[in-house]
């Protein structure tokens, strides 16, 4: 029930990963205050990817986020629907 609701809601990695990816220091906001706002999306990517302990998979899940980024905006998407888990994975997909 819980990952139905945090799918339907767009609360999966990917949008914890984009959020941590483009959050900004606000212009009043200390940096203390800006570290701890940017270490909670960051914990919610890394906790939904199942890297928050392992540190093998925080390994592949950083690997697997810069190939990604690197393919072409077509080739990308269709290789983020299919949900590789490693970095080879996804390589072969996007072969």
């Amino acid at each position: 029930m819980k990952a139905a609701l945090l799918s339907a809601y767009s609360r999966v990695p990917e949008f914890y990963r984009k959020r941590f990816r483009t959050m900004n220091k606000g212009s009043l906001e200390t940096y203390s205050n800006f570290a701890f706002r940017l270490s909670l999306p960051f914990n919610s990517w890394l906790d939904g990817e199942g890297a928050g302990k392992d540190v093998e998979k925080l390994k592949e899940v950083m690997k697997l986020e810069q190939f990604v980024n690197c393919l072409p905006t077509e080739i990308h998407r269709w290789v983020i629907e299919k949900k590789p888990e490693t970095l080879a994975e996804a390589a072969k997909l996007a072969d």
